[in-house]
């Protein structure tokens, strides 16, 4: 009875609790910021608290289809090997390796559970510690990997559940509660999200369910970036199968998932996009080389642990995606006029924008009206509505983001007094750009600035109906609108809540 589950957008803590005929039982649960390791504390009725603590590869929910949980038992097999458990005393220990492991990627992994009860009794054995009779414990998790060293997990000196929950509450809270939506919501806040869904609807909206919606996706950006910034589904896949192969998907998806960094006043988290994108620059540097013969960097449409160019497939032209590294510098020039930290602008900002416009320089060529051309470009991910092919020629999000680049790119020399031999050249690339394009039957900017090239309106990613900074909220709220399919249904809730940051 008096089932109720909840999450402390303020501290970072979920909650479940329940009642039964001997009282309460509740279960709490954080991921630590300073310490690194997830929390778990387990309450009852003094002396009602039993149960067996192990570690196990994920089982899948029965609500998935066979398929997806089929494919995800036989990647288990194939990919992760060597899988070892213990218990001893009130601590249990996971190891696996990988079969596929390659110098520079995760060697392995590293796990361990260290049980705390209070009262009752703690034994371990068959690789679980199992406690009966207790009042409350508390499970302190951790889970490493191994790129290069051993690691050695001690959870011996951990504090108490809540020292810990307010050292991290201070990082996660002041982070959180830098911006706040206020639209009036007053005293509905008091209510379930149940409840204010059942008080909106489209031609009402709650303003608390906004507000709400609004702290949702603060929340799960701040909650889902870390070292690395946020893959598609976040930081929480569910099988060994996730969608997209769970990579980071740069034509849309990222940069929507990190839009709200720089204007939700947390401009930290940005760094861990920037250094990522940074670390793959090698391999950025190989796909505009080899594959267009030029000079810079390209970013590739997907990444992983490489910067390779790699994404093409019959139906996918992604490889033909050449805006991904002006839309990532996009990131790096905001990030200093946010922040003001020149350092940031000399050594990091500028490089990066340097490299990319160093290669619309030898990719982009004169037409016979004296106009640059784009050729091959994709529109993310859309074919145009005369042909049957996503590679084409003169993409508008391709003209938008390389305009911008070369705008920024400009500025930003201005600003720290260099490449007075350059400027010339990429004004003279502004000044040749092709012209945006407006369908003079829709009125709607046009998704290739060419006549031949007719559009087709009614695909997600309409990428151009942004221009620069406009672009990344333009793409989502034209998902909500346009895309009616199952995914899409099932993500609305995700997608309603993020817009609402932008």
């Amino acid at each position: 009875d008096e089932y109720r589950r909840a999450t402390d957008f303020e501290t970072g803590e979920t909650i479940v609790a329940w009642t039964d005929k001997d009282g309460r039982h509740e279960r709490r649960l954080f991921v630590s910021r300073p310490a690194g390791i997830a929390v778990m504390r387990l309450t009852a009725p003094k002396g009602k608290l039993g149960f067996s603590a192990y570690l196990t590869p994920r089982t899948l929910s029965e609500k998935l289809d066979e398929k997806t949980r089929t494919d995800s038992q036989n990647r288990l097999e194939r990919l992760v090997k060597g899988i070892t458990t213990t218990a001893d005393r009130d601590t249990i220990t996971w190891r696996n390796g990988f079969t596929n492991a390659y110098p520079g990627s995760i060697q392995s992994i590293e796990g361990a559970v260290r049980v705390i009860a209070q009262g009752g009794t703690i034994a371990a054995s068959d690789g679980k510690v199992t406690v009966l009779g207790a009042d409350s414990a508390t499970l302190l998790i951790d889970i490493e990997p191994v790129y290069y060293q051993p690691v050695t997990i001690d959870l011996s000196a951990a504090k108490s559940y809540d020292e810990l929950l307010e050292e991290h509450a201070a990082i996660h809270g002041e982070m959180f509660s830098r911006m706040k939506l206020d639209l009036g919501g007053g005293e509905d806040h008091s209510l379930t999200v149940e409840e204010l869904l059942e008080k909106t609807s489209n031609e009402s909206l709650n303003s608390a369910l906004i507000e709400k919606e609004f702290d949702a996706g603060r929340y799960n950006i701040i909650c889902a970036t870390g070292e690395l910034p946020p893959v598609l589904q976040g930081v929480w896949g569910g099988t060994y199968v996730p969608g997209w192969a769970s990579d980071f998907t740069h034509n849309g998806n990222v940069p929507s998932a990190i839009a709200s960094m720089l204007m939700g006043n947390t401009p930290e988290l940005m760094r861990s996009y920037t250094s990522y994108i940074e670390s793959i620059r090698p391999g950025m540097r190989t796909s505009a080389k080899n594959i267009f013969g030029a000079r810079g960097i390209v970013l590739p449409s997907r990444s992983t642990t490489h910067g390779y160019n790699n994404a093409l497939a019959p139906n996918f032209a992604g490889g033909f995606w050449v805006g991904g590294a002006a839309w990532a510098a996009h990131f790096f020039y905001d990030y200093y006029l946010y922040t003001g930290d020149e350092e940031f602008l000399k050594e990091n900002a500028l490089p990066f924008m340097e490299e990319a416009a160093l290669f619309f320089e030898d990719y982009l060529y004169e037409g016979s009206d004296g106009r640059l051309i784009f050729s091959p470009t994709q529109s993310p991910e859309n074919t145009p509505g005369n042909t049957d092919s996503q590679g084409s020629f003169n993409a508008t999000s391709e003209i938008a983001m390389a305009r911008e680049l070369l705008q920024n790119t400009i500025a930003a020399s201005r600003h720290l007094n260099t490449n007075q031999d350059k400027i010339p050249v990429w004004e003279e690339m502004l000044a040749k750009l092709p012209p945006y394009l407006i369908d003079q039957e829709t009125g709607a900017v046009k998704e290739w600035a060419t006549p031949l090239l007719a559009d087709r309106l009614g695909h997600r990613h309409s990428s151009q109906l942004g221009t620069g900074r406009s672009r990344l909220a333009s793409c989502r709220l034209a998902w909500c609108s346009w895309d009616s399919s199952p995914r899409a249904s099932a993500n609305r809730s995700w997608l309603t809540a993020a817009s609402c940051i932008w």
